[in-house]
């Protein structure tokens, strides 16, 4: 995870695999655009923050597609990390009780069939 968290912070861009990745959360506005916060992603929940970005539009885009500059800024947008923690709780606390379930079916499965012994 240290190691994702700096690869992902030396990259200026923010993509996704099978919603494994980095994405960018946020949308706080600012004099030029607005401010968006990189996270590292699993199953595109946001799981570690990396850095925030200043956004702001290309004054010329062309007719086929948006473009974007994005300056880093020097420290995370905290308030904005408390936003996106907040605006997905119920992800983090389904995803708890899930684990919990899952722990506790197999430690319940182990004391009533015993641990197998195949020696």
């Amino acid at each position: 995870m240290i190691v994702s968290w700096f690869l992902a912070r030396i990259d200026k861009y923010a993509a996704t695999f099978d919603g494994f990745g980095t994405k960018m959360f946020g949308n706080n506005d600012t004099s030029k655009g607005y401010i968006a916060t990189k996270w590292i992603v699993a199953m595109n929940v946001p799981m570690l923050p990396v850095r925030s970005y200043e956004v702001m539009p290309d004054e010329f885009p062309d007719a086929t597609s948006r473009k974007f500059d994005i300056a880093p800024l020097d420290d995370i947008a905290w308030d904005q990390v408390r936003e996106t923690i907040q605006s997905k709780a119920w992800v983090y606390i389904l995803g708890a009780l899930v684990l919990f379930t899952l722990v506790y079916l197999c430690i319940w499965m182990c004391d009533k069939e015993g641990i197998p012994n195949y020696a």
